[in-house]
């Protein structure tokens, strides 16, 4: 259709865009970039806001922004946390292709398709709550339904429905 036009555009970084989301309210963007780097930006003022460089070394796979808790994972086997502002993470041993948080940001859940796992644990103290076997399935997309259940989907032919209370 040749009536579209370009409203609005904005450079952000000289690496590849892998995956971005909105906030709850779609005032904000994440976006996580084949440098490693993770990066907010506000849409109503169209700025950076700030640039997350501290938590990957390498290409994002995923990100989620929830309750203003960012998460992201990718091909250096962690999984970036910010959360009040700090940045942290948790080292993998394998690449970890997905990864989402719940509505509240308490928790992420995050998919290690190498163990045939996926773990949930908690953004606060990234102690882990609890691990799901992927029953053969090699997980592609995660989403959390409240703050207890998600779905898990990828490479298979099921789509697995877990509960951090079953």
């Amino acid at each position: 259709d040749k009536s579209l036009k370009n409203i609005k555009k904005f450079n952000f970084s000289h690496s590849s865009l892998n995956d971005a989301v909105l906030n709850e309210d779609k005032s904000r963007l994440i976006a996580g970039f084949e440098s490693g780097e993770v990066e907010l930006f506000d849409l109503k003022n169209w700025k950076m806001l700030k640039n997350y460089d501290k938590m990957h070394k390498d290409n994002i796979y995923q990100v989620d922004f929830k309750n203003n808790v960012i998460l992201s994972c990718g091909t250096d086997r962690r999984i970036g946390v910010v959360k009040n502002e700090e940045q942290n993470f948790l080292q993998k041993d394998f690449l970890i292709y997905t990864c989402a948080l719940s509505p509240s940001g308490e928790f992420a859940v995050y998919s290690d398709n190498e163990a045939g796992v996926s773990e949930v644990f908690s953004t606060s103290d990234f102690k882990p709550v609890k691990t799901f076997n992927n029953e053969n399935l090699m997980s592609e997309f995660i989403i959390f339904l409240n703050n207890k259940d998600f779905i898990v989907s990828g490479f298979g032919d099921s789509i697995m429905f877990r509960s951090i209370d079953e």
